[in-house]
């Protein structure tokens, strides 16, 4: 059993929902972290630690355009073994094994546009990617 948390966070700058994403790792013993909307052009390990409270984690970001976007993916590297990443302006894909058992997966954030065609864009860009 694992845990996963996705959340479209609206900002990730101040030290409150810093704290909110600790405790909620915490609490839920959370083993990936997905976050939407980070609003941060600069993401750090420093920042990292602020979030996830030990160096147990790995981390993969993709900076907002100005105010808008920005994701990041982290995890606990004794539950998941990075192998490669993609990253793109909306989604981040890690390919890697939980450690447990050492079953291949690729875990990922996604934060698709409201837009219909710019989503169906992102997804035939998925698609591609998968095959």
């Amino acid at each position: 059993m694992f845990g996963v948390i996705s959340w479209n966070v609206r900002g990730l700058g101040g030290r409150v929902k810093r704290r909110v994403a600790r405790k909620l790792i915490k609490d839920w013993k959370v083993d990936v972290l997905c976050i939407q909307e980070t609003k941060l052009e600069m993401m750090d390990a420093s920042c990292i630690r602020q979030i996830w409270g030990n160096c147990n984690a790995q981390f993969e970001w993709v900076k907002s355009e100005g105010s808008v976007g920005g994701l990041c993916l982290i995890w606990d590297v004794n539950f998941f073994t990075k192998i490669d990443c993609i990253l793109g302006d909306r989604f981040i894909l890690v390919a890697g094994s939980i450690v447990k058992n050492n079953f291949p997966c690729v875990i990922g954030t996604i934060y698709a546009p409201n837009d219909d065609g710019e989503r169906r864009y992102l997804w035939n860009h998925l698609l591609f990617l998968k095959g």
